[in-house]
């Protein structure tokens, strides 16, 4: 458990933590609901990542299978190769 020296950062952690589970949480509703389900999901790992290890650990996850995605797309088709060089790799 992480000691607070005063009420403020007590409070701001609260508040972040809060907006980074709502941002997971309607993440997670929009998979199944009309919405961008994944892009709220990243936002909040990204904001809790700040302040647990256990979100870190799967936003590093989540980094790297994202990346093998990508390898394995240059893989099978030459041509997403150009797009991704051109417009930058994650």
């Amino acid at each position: 458990m992480k000691f607070f020296r005063n009420p403020l950062q007590f409070a701001s952690f609260i508040f972040s933590a809060a907006i980074g589970f709502i941002f997971l949480f309607l993440g997670i509703a929009m998979l199944v609901l009309p919405g961008p389900g994944l892009l709220f999901m990243l936002i909040g790992l990204f904001i809790l990542s700040g302040h647990f290890v256990w979100a870190r650990v799967l936003l590093k996850r989540v980094k790297r299978g994202a990346r093998s995605a990508q390898r394995g797309i240059e893989r099978r088709v030459p041509q997403t190769k150009r797009v991704f060089d051109r417009f930058g790799k994650i």
